[in-house]
Order: structure tokens, then sequence, then C-alpha cells
């Protein structure tokens, strides 16, 4: 069954990692390219192999030195710079002149009539093919190796792997508005995807039921915006009503993640909710919502407007100072900023609003998004 779904997905990087067993002192069987998860593009399996144990060192090449650590932590093992004094070796580097698409790497298990001293080499295209090239290298190994370190000799066979990505985005979303998630959570997370060699975490960051992200020019945005239930004035969708609950993320604690994201391969795009789903910024900063009439008779007095005026300038010098200090916190050079399930009709009953969209020629308050979006 798992073969045949293999086979559907093709090499579409985006599978679940899978554990190719070996039994100590016996040559495990030889793994093919389609074992792997994702599948790799090709597995060419040699003759004999060789023995690891808990004497192994990491050899840390060019610019491998997190990926090392990485692999060492993992696996239990000590770290040496190259060359190496330990004759039992697993060397990692990256090798921009490698014969590879971008994220591409090479796994070579050195042949030998009976298992000898190891000597793998991991290369690389860039950092994140290397890093890849050890995700694919834990799944050669027993399952107990995986979870709990190299504690015994293992045998590996002869081989030599090649790989690189069918899609260059890879990517993965994390809410932790809806349900907020600590920095060890966001950090599990990361650690889970990476190992499914997903490249992208879109971090939704912001929406109707919580802000999370620390704003220094607006410090509202958190002390109001990242509570909900009891006494907040923001009101739960989503979970308890009767206490007060949530959190937010401080900017030494964003930092923290990028970096540790970085070291797994992965990029944040953070996601900044705009001009709707904007209910905890309004709560907190009730000056970006239009003006004109609320309609609370069906939410026994609770004005649920989520929307940032579009005719307010003030609102559009606001975005850009939080835009900017989202944007010197994450090393992407994207910021995505929702644009979805605008609710037109805060806008049509907005006097300024209406007054914009007879200035731009606007038939449809829908046409404000566009020019929103264009600001």
């Amino acid at each position: 069954m798992i073969k045949s779904l293999i086979r559907h997905l093709g090499r579409g990087w985006l599978s679940m990692p899978l554990i190719v067993w070996s039994v100590c002192g016996v040559w495990p069987t030889a793994v093919r390219a389609g074992d792997f998860l994702p599948q790799v593009v090709s597995c060419r399996v040699g003759t004999g192999g060789v023995r690891l144990s808990p004497s192994t060192v990491i050899v840390a090449g060019r610019g491998s030195a997190p990926a090392a650590a990485y692999l060492a932590a993992a696996l239990g093992l000590a770290v040496q710079n190259d060359p190496p004094t330990a004759s039992s070796t697993i060397t990692l580097a990256v090798d921009p002149t490698l014969d590879l698409p971008v994220e591409g790497y090479r796994i070579v298990v050195p042949e030998g009539s009976r298992p000898v001293d190891c000597g793998i080499i991991l290369t690389g295209r860039d950092y994140n093919g290397l890093f890849y090239a050890i995700q694919t290298f834990l799944q050669l190994l027993p399952a107990e190796v995986y979870a709990r370190g190299l504690r015994g000799e293992v045998l590996l066979p002869a081989q030599t792997i090649v790989d690189y990505p069918a899609y260059s985005y890879r990517g993965a979303l994390l809410d932790v508005v809806r349900t907020f998630m600590d920095v060890e959570g966001v950090k599990r997370y990361i650690d889970h995807i990476s190992r499914h060699k997903i490249n992208v975490l879109h971090w939704h960051l912001t929406d109707d039921e919580g802000w999370r992200i620390q704003i220094d020019a607006y410090p509202r945005l958190t002390s109001v915006g990242a509570w909900r239930g009891g006494d907040s004035p923001l009101r739960p969708i989503y979970g308890a009503w009767e206490r007060r609950y949530g959190g937010y993320f401080t900017k030494r604690q964003v930092r923290e993640i990028v970096e540790y994201a970085r070291v797994r391969a992965v990029e944040i795009i953070p996601e900044i909710e705009l001009p709707g789903h904007s209910r905890a910024a309004a709560k907190a900063l009730p000056q970006i919502l239009c003006a004109g009439k609320v309609d609370t008779a069906s939410t026994a007095g609770y004005d649920r407007r989520n929307v940032w005026c579009a005719a307010n300038e003030d609102n559009y010098k606001m975005i850009r100072t939080i835009l900017g200090e989202v944007a010197a916190l994450f090393p992407s050079k994207y910021i995505h900023v929702g644009g979805d399930e605008v609710a037109p009709g805060q806008w049509r009953d907005c006097p300024h609003c209406r007054a914009l969209m007879k200035k731009k020629h606007l038939r449809n308050p829908l046409q404000l998004e566009s020019f929103f979006m264009e600001r």
C-alpha cells in the first residue's frame, strides 16, 4: 500500500519519512530509490559496505558547521574539523560546483568486500542540499538509531544516492492565532517539516482571533490583541469563553525561531492579515476601523468589525511601520498579507470610503481591496 502511494505521489518531496532497518552484524537488505520518502532520484548499490559505531566522528567540511552539529546531536557523535584524526568518519561538505540542481545532494557509502571503517561522504550543492542529505542518510539507519542515537555498531550497504527536489517551493502553514503554540511547539513543528524536506514555513501570525507578534510601535497589538476570552475585549470564536488566554512571540523569540529554522533549511514567511481578518488589531487599535454605523443587534452589543478603513491615510502609515518591524525580523524576501474575505459592507457604510470610491471612479466597494493592496 505504501509503495503504491509513493508511485502515486511521485517525487514531490512532500511525503512521510521511511526508516530503512538493518541488523547489527548482518548485511541489511539493499535499498532502492523508491524506498525513501520522499523518493530520491537515484540510488546505486555497490558491493559490501561500512560499519558505523559510537566512535565514528562527523567531519565538518566547507560550509557545514550547523548541519554537522545537527547530525551530531541526532546520532550522539563527536564533531571534528577537516582534516579528521579519526579513521571512522562521516564527512559533510557544501560544494557549489556539484553538478546538480539547487538543493541537490550526493551521498556516498564506500564499497568493501567486508565491513570497513566508515568513510561516508555527504555533499550538498548548497547548505539546504546538505541538510536534505542528512535526512536521507538518517533513513538508512535502524529505527532505534533514528530515535535514540547510535549506541552500537550498524552496517550500511555500499551505495551512491543522488537527489534533488522536483519543486523549489515546498510549503507548510502553521496557524498560531486560532490555537496559540509556544516557542518549543513551533520548533517541534519545524523539526517535523524539515525531516520531510519541506523548505518554507508560512507562519500565520495575525487574524480575527489574535495578534501574535510583538510590534514596538504599537504595544497594544499584543497587550490587548494577543488575548481573548474572560475580561478581554476580544471574544473567542474558537476555544474557551470564560477565561482569558492566548500569548504572543517577542522579537527575541522570533529571531530564535528564525535561526532554528535556518539551520533546518526552512525559510519562514510571516503572514500579517490585511485588510480583513483584523478584529484583534481593531480591538487593540479601534482607530483603524471605518466610520459609520455599527450593527451589533445580532451579536448582543459586540462589534465584530474587522476591516482596516481603506480611506484613512493614517492606516497606511501604521501598516508601513508594522510591516517594517516585521520585515526586520525575517530574512525572507516575502511577507504574506492575506488579502482574503474582506467584508465589503464595512467600506460601503463608511462615508470616507464612499468618498474615496467616488474620487477613484470605483463602482463596487470590493474594488477598494485592489486599491488597498496596491497601496
